[in-house]
């Protein structure tokens, strides 16, 4: 390799030109995207924050003097959606909760390290095709910026799908088994947003992907604005993004079919605070179960063949036996839930050989349980116990047995 050569593959790692671009504004930018990421994540937050919470971070990267830099960098980006994902873990010790703060970054750190290296690389690459064409090279050991922008749109261009894959990858049971981690993704920051009907392409992971690709484009049109084609380009591809969201949004909202029966299901997205407060205070409890019966309740005039609240959505405990619906809960005996109920709450019982205590008595005997309940014609007519317990933070409880398969009306 001759001296021009080498003097671009220098400035590939960016050491020459860290006089243009400051370490500390590089974690700043990587602190602030955190920062957006965590305030959209809150069920009370700014989702729409998230189209443009990573620009900073995927800026930074891009400018990242070495893999180990970008591997930091994008830690610390990750941080803001990981503090929020996983915040209910303190609940079973703050060692749990720090635990996951470490390990949840771990992905994206490979991520941001893959980004750059492969940035780094095409520069090289670059700058060995310029010297087969007699290109002039840099002067005075440093690479002009002009000569680093292929190397920097190859690492902005992987950020989206290499994060995309970091988000995926530790959220599937079927690699991790019961100590995946499937909260972590951005996607999860669109409800109530139109962009959250881009789910019906593929689950959450789809809603992430065209999170991220905003981001990426909304970063080509800042890092690259001395080319107005790659300019034009990323502004057109921005627009396409909006259009999809816009036909996905049109899909998802159109009317229901009445030939079918109809599946309503109910997400409160109600913060950990609520539950935990209703658990304890009899208000609170009212309050709360006044609130998700208004929001499972259908339209006048509509009777669904099955409403689905989510796991633990009710306050609890219940008793985890078919019984009158005002033994479980006076307020679900609401004349505004019409047709079946199913929703998640924490049940507890006794062994079959004790008789079963009063709601709310605990003893010798008692079990508990995460269970989900049907509720049809004023009574629970099905109990079914959770079957694969989350560990650590559920192993108290009792597991369900077996898969259980029932017809409910048309359903």
């Amino acid at each position: 390799m001759n001296v021009r050569l080498r003097e671009l593959a220098a400035s590939a790692d960016l050491v020459p030109y860290s006089v243009t671009v400051a370490t500390g504004r590089l974690i700043a930018s990587a602190v602030l995207s955190a920062v957006m990421a965590a305030a959209a994540s809150r069920p009370w937050g700014l989702g729409v924050l998230a189209l443009v919470a990573y620009v900073p971070a995927f800026e930074a990267i891009a400018k990242a003097p070495t893999a180990v830099t970008g591997a930091a960098l994008a830690a610390v980006a990750s941080f803001g959606v990981a503090s929020v994902a996983y915040e209910a873990t303190v609940a079973i010790g703050v060692h749990v909760y720090a635990l996951a703060l470490l390990v949840a970054p771990l992905p994206y750190a490979l991520a941001g390290a893959v980004a750059v290296r492969l940035g780094r690389a095409v520069t090289v690459h670059a700058g060995r095709r310029d010297e087969g064409r007699g290109a002039e090279g840099p002067r005075g050991g440093a690479a002009a910026p002009s000569r680093l922008w292929p190397g920097r749109l190859a690492t902005v261009a992987a950020l989206p799908v290499l994060w995309c894959a970091a988000e995926w990858l530790p959220a599937q049971p079927r690699l991790w088994g019961v100590y995946a981690m499937p909260l972590g993704a951005i996607g999860y920051s669109q409800v109530d947003l139109p962009t959250m009907h881009l789910a019906a392409l593929s689950s959450v992971t789809a809603v992430s992907a065209v999170v991220l690709a905003a981001n990426t484009l909304i970063v080509l049109t800042l890092l690259h604005a001395h080319l107005p084609v790659m300019r034009l380009l990323a502004l057109t591809s921005l627009a396409g993004l909006a259009l999809l969201v816009a036909v996905m949004w049109q899909r998802g909202s159109a009317a229901v079919s009445p030939d079918g029966p109809l599946l309503r299901l109910v997400q409160p997205n109600l913060p950990d605070g609520a539950y935990l407060a209703a658990s304890s205070l009899q208000p609170a409890r009212a309050a709360l179960a006044a609130s998700l019966v208004a929001l499972a309740a259908p339209p006048a005039g509509v009777i669904p063949a099955l409403t689905i609240l989510p796991e633990a959505a009710w306050p609890g405990p219940l008793t985890g036996e078919s019984t009158p619906a005002r033994q479980v809960d006076p307020l679900l005996e609401d004349r505004r839930l019409a047709g079946p109920l199913l929703f998640g709450a924490p049940a507890q019982g006794r062994a079959a050989t004790e008789p079963t205590p009063a709601l709310g008595s605990a003893g010798g005997g008692t079990w508990f349980a995460n269970s989900a309940f049907l509720l049809a014609d004023g009574a629970v007519t099905r109990v079914q116990d959770k079957l694969h317990l989350v560990p650590i933070a559920e192993a108290g409880l009792r597991a369900g047995t077996g898969p259980a398969v029932f017809a409910v009306g048309e359903l």
